[in-house]
């Protein structure tokens, strides 16, 4: 295996900041899978726990350090269990589970399909590693519509449409509009220090009116209405319906108005398309948008389903896929300041989102969230970076550089990062989401793993 392996990486020639793969790959550079060696059939093994570096697939198959996946499919739907569970990954017995069905036993006794009631996403441990927004921001003659980011937007529900699919419940961000203010959801990343990554978010947007136990918002009885819909169950059809237009859904990396890469939903939009970009995007000089720094890409498959949206962050490039397929790439105004993470739904009646009825409600339902990821650090050794507030879309305008003296440039930080890796792993191809598999292993004790460095470089 390590002959077959080591013949594959020879193929690959190193540049300064990432990896330049063989002729073939190079004149592929568009974005196709990089090719990983074919799977045996091998039972999916946690190789998590022994991994040094995490590999993506594509072009440049440079190697990221650390690696996180939190999964919403299996979820108690009970106060007490949910506080304390971990969003580990599903693995599932595909044999087991096709068994019970011809046996007629769909109803799984098991503690994580019992159906109580919504779990509110701040009560559970994923709350550790991500910061369920509250803030708020007054309207404006840009941006009409007040924001409220409210925590009972951000909640862990029943899938109940999907009385065929292992995966019973997921997470859901929920924005509705009241009579005077739009109650929005946000999520951002506890680590403000990532520098470059490749996150993914298997989501769907929709209506949610009738489908889904959901929490009360708080001060429905103030605005006198209610928006959120008695709970209960609905047919797939019912359940895949449109939402209402006026809503926005964005997963970015964030570190100023000039530093963050984009995947943004407008539920205006015919439903397959969606909207990538490294900003600013807008020259408020020339009252333009700047050229190559947005794309409206039309996807294979429509956001009111099922798929897994991806943002790879590397040095000098930005690229975004569909379903592991590549959609766009990007090279102009790349990021390169530590960031963090953010996944949110709203909507503030500008001319970006629109507006949406009052009473209506927009969900986009999580399924889970992967991200493989290096960090910067401070000059004190420290990870801890100012927070800083970001703005919705409409203020991504061109600004100054931002100031990057306290942190350690990336050619400084790169000679930390480039040690090699012995027990290199893909995310990509697995046989269960979430769970790595060993691309290469050279811990055994060998004439060839003492004097072997890896070719694979952090991006």
């Amino acid at each position: 295996m390590k002959i077959e392996i080591l013949s594959l990486l020879v193929r690959i020639s190193l540049v300064p900041g990432i990896i330049s793969v063989s002729q073939a790959a190079a004149e592929d550079a568009r974005g196709r899978p990089f090719p990983f060696p074919k799977k045996d059939n091998k039972p999916p093994v946690d190789a998590n726990k022994k991994c040094e570096c995490y590999i993506v697939s594509g072009p440049d198959p440079g190697y990221f350090q650390n690696y996180r996946f939190w999964d919403f499919r299996s979820v108690p739907l009970d106060p007490e269990l949910a506080k304390d569970y971990q969003f580990r990954p599903l693995v599932k017995n595909a044999t087991a589970w096709t068994a019970k069905k011809k046996k007629g036993k769909n109803d799984r006794s098991n503690a994580a399909t019992t159906r109580h009631e919504p779990i509110l996403l701040s009560d559970t441990p994923f709350s550790k590693d991500w910061i369920i927004q509250d803030w708020g921001r007054d309207g404006s003659p840009l941006f009409p519509v007040s924001i409220m980011n409210a925590e009972e937007n951000v909640f862990i529900t029943g899938s109940s449409w999907d009385e065929d699919n292992d995966d019973k419940t997921h997470l859901v961000l929920r924005t509705t509009r009241m009579e005077d203010y739009s109650s929005t959801a946000e999520i951002e990343s506890r680590l403000h220090n990532v520098l470059h990554c490749s996150v993914r978010v298997r989501l769907r947007l929709f209506s949610g009116d009738g489908v889904i136990d959901q929490p009360s918002l708080s001060g429905v009885d103030d605005q006198g209405i209610s928006p959120v819909k008695k709970p209960g169950t609905s047919s797939s059809s019912a359940a895949m319906a449109r939402p209402s237009s006026g809503a926005c859904a964005g997963i970015f990396t964030y570190y100023s108005t000039s530093s963050e890469s984009d995947i943004e939903i407008l539920t205006s939009d015919p439903p397959y398309r969606v909207h990538y970009a490294n900003q600013p995007d807008y020259d408020p000089v020339t009252d333009d948008m700047i050229p190559g720094a947005s794309t409206t890409a039309d996807l294979p498959v429509p956001w009111t389903s099922w798929a897994t949206h991806r943002l790879d962050w590397f040095p000098s490039v930005s690229r975004w896929y569909i379903d592991g397929e590549h959609q766009e790439s990007k090279t102009y105004s790349v990021p390169y300041n530590p960031s963090m993470l953010v996944v949110n739904l709203w909507s503030d009646g500008g001319n970006w989102t629109g507006d949406m009825e009052v009473g209506d409600s927009v969900h986009m339902g999580i399924e889970w969230i992967e991200i493989a990821y290096n960090i910067s650090k401070n000059r004190d050794g420290t990870d801890e970076i100012p927070k800083r507030r970001h703005p919705n879309h409409g203020m991504h305008i061109l600004s100054e550089t931002v100031e990057m003296e306290h942190i350690i440039r990336e050619e400084e930080s790169r000679d930390m990062m480039n040690r090699g890796c012995r027990v290199g792993c893909r995310i990509d191809d697995v046989e269960n989401d979430g769970i790595p598999e060993v691309l290469w292993d050279f811990t055994v004790p060998s004439s060839q793993s003492k004097s072997w460095r890896s070719p694979y470089h952090a991006v």
